[in-house]
C-alpha cells in the first residue's frame, strides 16, 4: 500500500482498490492487478481534478465477503477522513455480496462524505439519480452475488468429480505421505515419516495406549506432524488446540491410528462449508465420505489397521483367544 500523498488543496483525493481471485475463472487475464490499476490511472490522467495518493488490494481473495485485509484498510482511511473517493474497475471487484456491497455503497461512504466511482459500471455516486441508486445497483449487487454463487457451486462439484475420481485436492498431505513431483494430486509415501506412522501401528498392536505411545513418541524425541511440517519449510497451520508445539499428543496418535488413508484408501469429502458466503466448515457423516481404494501406496496392511482401531480390551481378548 503507497504512503499518502501531500497534495494541492483544491485536488480530489482518490484511492484505488485492487482485487482478483480465483473465482475470476478466465476473466482472470482481464481483470489481474495490473490490468485494473492501468485502468484506473488512465482514469484519473483524464480526469485533472483528481489526484490517485493511495492504493489497496487484495490478491487471491474471494468478494463474497468483507473479511479482506486490504478492503479493511481502505475502510480504516475513510474512518480517519484520508480519501474523498474510491475508484474500482467494476462494482464486482468491490464486493459480490450484494447486501453488504449495497450498504456500504448506499449508507456508509454518503455518511462519510466519500464519493465511489465502478469505471466500466459507469456508476458514479456523484452524479447517479435516485432510481438508478434504488434499483440500478441493487441488481449489479445482485447479479455480482449470483455470480459468486455459480462459481461456488462449479468449483465443488470440479473437486467433487476429482475426489470420486481418486485425485487427492487437499493444500497438505496427510502425515507419511507427500504429493507426487509429477502429479500433485497423487501421493507418494514420504519415507521418514511414514516409518513413525509403521512405529505407531506397532506399539499399538503390542497393547500400548495412545497415551503410552505419546510419551515414547516424545522420549525418543521424534518430530510431530506438526514439527515435521515447519522442518520442511511448509506454510502449513494447525487449528487444533495444543498442537501448536513440537511434542507429541494422545489425539495425533488417535487420528493417525483411525486414518484409513494409510491402507492406500483415498478419503475426502470429510467437512465441507455450511455456505459459500462462510468460511465455517461442518463435520460431513461418515456414510457421506468419499473413499476410493487403490489409489495410493499403503502404509499398514489393512488387518493390522482394523486390529489397531479396536479399544484395548477388545483387542486383549482377540490376543487371549
Amino acid at each position: 500500500m503507497e504512503h499518502l500523498t501531500v497534495l494541492p488543496e483544491q485536488k480530489i483525493r482518490c484511492g484505488s482498490y485492487l482485487r482478483i481471485s480465483r473465482e475470476d475463472g478466465t476473466e482472470g487475464e482481464s481483470n489481474s492487478l495490473q490490468n485494473q490499476r492501468k485502468l484506473i490511472e488512465h482514469y484519473v490522467a483524464e480526469h485533472p481534478e483528481f489526484i490517485l495518493c493511495r492504493e489497496w488490494s487484495d490478491d487471491g481473495i474471494s468478494g463474497s465477503h468483507f473479511k479482506r485485509q486490504g478492503v479493511q484498510e481502505l475502510f480504516q482511511a475513510v474512518e480517519q477522513g484520508e480519501i474523498d473517493c474510491i475508484l474500482v474497475k467494476d462494482l464486482s471487484r468491490f464486493g459480490r455480496e450484494y447486501i453488504e456491497t449495497g450498504y456500504y455503497l448506499q449508507e456508509y461512504f454518503p455518511s462519510h462524505y466519500v464519493r465511489f466511482i465502478a469505471i466500466c459500471d459507469g456508476y458514479d455516486s456523484s452524479t447517479s439519480e435516485f432510481m438508478e441508486q434504488s434499483l440500478l445497483m441493487p441488481i449489479l449487487n445482485i447479479l455480482n452475488d449470483s455470480y459468486c454463487q455459480d462459481i461456488s457451486k462449479k468449483v465443488r462439484m470440479q473437486q467433487m468429480i476429482k475426489r470420486r475420481e481418486g485425485a487427492y485436492i487437499g493444500a497438505f498431505c496427510v502425515y507419511g505421505y507427500k504429493k507426487d513431483d509429477k502429479n500433485p494430486n497423487h501421493l507418494m509415501v514420504d519415507r521418514e515419516p511414514a516409518g513413525v506412522v509403521q512405529y505407531i501401528f506397532a506399539l499399538r498392536l503390542l497393547g500400548n495406549s495412545a497415551e503410552k505411545i505419546c510419551a515414547r513418541l516424545n522420549d525418543e524425541k521424534i518430530p510431530s506432524p506438526y514439527q515435521y511440517k515447519k522442518l520442511l519449510g511448509s506454510a502449513y497451520a494447525s487449528g487444533l488446540a495444543g498442537e501448536e508445539d513440537s511434542r507429541w499428543h494422545p489425539g495425533a496418535v488417535r487420528r493417525i491410528l483411525h486414518n484409513e488413508m494409510y491402507t492406500g484408501v483415498m478419503v475426502q469429502g470429510k467437512r465441507r462449508k455450511i455456505s459459500y458466503k462462510l468460511s465455517i466448515r461442518e463435520n460431513v457423516p461418515t456414510e457421506e465420505w468419499i473413499r476410493v481404494e487403490g489409489t495410493h501406496e499403503p502404509i499398514v496392511p489393512r488387518q493390522a489397521f482394523e486390529f489397531a482401531k479396536k479399544p484395548l480390551r477388545a483387542a486383549g481378548r482377540h490376543n487371549r483367544a
